[in-house]
């Protein structure tokens, strides 16, 4: 489900939106959505461990569907028949119809609603929900609700050929695409990443995605009639205040992960691209601190450097930059990295006055001035535009930007990849490597293309447009 420079080349995401400052735009994983998901390690000096996601902040949200719908609803929605004999059966989720499809002639009339919400020149959204034994569909004027039965056989036939449909497929809305195959899979009888692959270029908004990429809470844990409901109602209007970041960024990301082989013998040349010291990086170009600029310039080790500015060890000056992009919060920093949080040093006030101020005072004073500037705006961004929830409290504001723009940059490199033609690449899981992504990241693929060419083309790419200025990414590749 983040959050760029970009070289000009074939697999360009040339016109992700930067900040107003950089003047440029730019663009970017398989291994998931990131929506990253951190691998918690255990620390040692030559190891940065990771912490868990942050929890879901939308899960007690009211739903569009819960405001067309009774007190008394909740859960399973029940038929309320009507006009029986006459027609599909009907029920209703407070003032809004749905049709049960139980019959030959609902599933008739279902197949008939699929081709006319395909064919329409401005296609109308559907919401979609699909659990193993149920499948629904959703518009603002009514529903479809599906379950297993013995005309299961030629109803899934029905939606299975309506949703693959190239140009007459319905323009699907859904909560999680990864669910949506999965649930899917059941009833076509198929791998979640095998045959079901034509779904993905009509599901035109993913909620997941647009929670991720707007700061939008959205709900969890509805039935299948509520979630296609509120997909249908809330996501085409959410999506409409979106950074550019979730159409070019994060929806290719999600299709990606969801077609990747990952069960499949995986040929050709094996390639790595690796990025180092990411989060010095965005810190150099966030701050504009010159020292921090110069070790990166110079080629020299910015942890090393920084432990040694500290007079810390490297797992200790690791643990204190991570407090202080956590806003100097310890709270902050033990629930995001708890193994971390253990390794912090002593009175880290007292380092702070005694070494940060005195030998990184633009570091410190850049720190400030974002913090001041994301607690006056309520919120703050990436550097791709991605946005946090409104109204957290300064150190989340803080870190979200900072260690956001991290996880952008991975992002922004993924989707490049794709649009350079290549299929077989993720994100390797910091759970498998020695360091966390912040210090050192790398995306793994194969290719069928000549080893030294496609060396020199994911270099020239792995430069994303130079996203953070005078502050070079410097990736560096490797071919097996």
């Amino acid at each position: 489900m983040a959050k760029r420079k970009r070289r000009k080349t074939r697999g360009d995401l040339a016109d992700v939106e930067l900040p107003s400052e950089l003047g440029t735009e730019q663009l970017p994983e398989e291994g998931g959505v990131r929506r990253p998901v951190a691998t918690p390690e255990v620390p040692s000096d030559a190891s940065e461990p990771d912490g868990p996601e942050r929890p879901n902040r939308g899960e007690d949200q009211r739903t569009a569907a819960d405001a067309q719908t009774d007190e008394g609803v909740a859960g399973s929605v029940r038929a309320v028949p009507s006009d029986q004999g006459s027609g599909p059966a009907e029920g209703r989720l407070g003032e809004w119809p749905y049709r049960i499809v139980d019959d030959a002639e609902g599933m008739g009339a279902l197949g008939e609603w699929l081709l006319q919400m395909g064919s329409e020149v401005e296609k109308t959204p559907v919401g979609i929900s699909a659990t193993a034994n149920e499948i629904a569909l959703a518009i603002k004027a009514q529903g479809w609700f599906v379950t297993k039965n013995e005309y299961t056989g030629p109803i899934r036939g029905i939606i299975e050929r309506a949703l693959k449909a190239e140009r007459v497929a319905p323009a699907l809305v859904t909560r999680d695409t990864g669910e949506l195959i999965r649930g899917l899979s059941s009833w076509f009888d198929e791998a979640p990443d095998d045959n079901l692959n034509p779904i993905l270029p009509n599901i035109i908004h993913d909620m997941t995605v647009l929670e991720y990429t707007t700061g939008r809470p959205v709900a969890r844990g509805l039935s299948p009639l509520k979630d296609a409901l509120d997909c249908a109602v809330l996501g085409p209007g959410l999506a409409l205040e979106a950074p550019s970041f979730y159409r070019k960024v994060g929806l290719p990301v999600v299709r990606h992960h969801e077609t990747f082989p990952k069960a499949k013998v995986l040929e050709g040349t094996r390639w790595k691209l690796t990025y180092d010291w990411l989060l010095f990086k965005v810190l150099a170009y966030y701050t504009k601190d010159p020292t921090i600029s110069g070790w990166l310039r110079g080629g020299r080790s910015p942890l090393a450097e920084f432990s040694s500015y500290l007079e810390l060890s490297s797992k200790e000056a690791n643990s204190f930059l991570l407090w202080m992009v956590c806003g100097e919060d310890e709270a902050l920093l033990s629930w995001l990295y708890p193994d971390w949080a253990a390794a912090m040093p002593e009175s880290p006030q007292l380092i702070k006055a005694q070494h940060i101020d005195k030998k990184l005072p633009n570091l410190r004073l850049g720190i400030i001035r974002l913090t001041d500037q994301y607690t006056l705006a309520r919120r703050s961004a990436t550097l791709y535009g991605r946005r946090s929830p409104w109204g957290l409290p300064a150190p989340e504001l803080l870190h979200f930007a900072l260690m956001g723009s991290v996880d952008d940059l991975l992002d922004v490199a993924v989707v490049s990849l794709i649009n350079m033609g290549s299929t077989a690449h993720w994100l390797e899981s910091e759970g498998g490597t020695r360091y966390n992504r912040w210090l050192r990241a790398s995306i793994v693929g194969y290719t069928e293309a000549e080893p030294m060419e496609w060396e020199e083309k994911v270099k020239e790419l792995g430069a994303l447009n130079h996203p953070l200025g005078d502050i070079g990414l410097e990736p560096k590749v490797s071919v097996e």
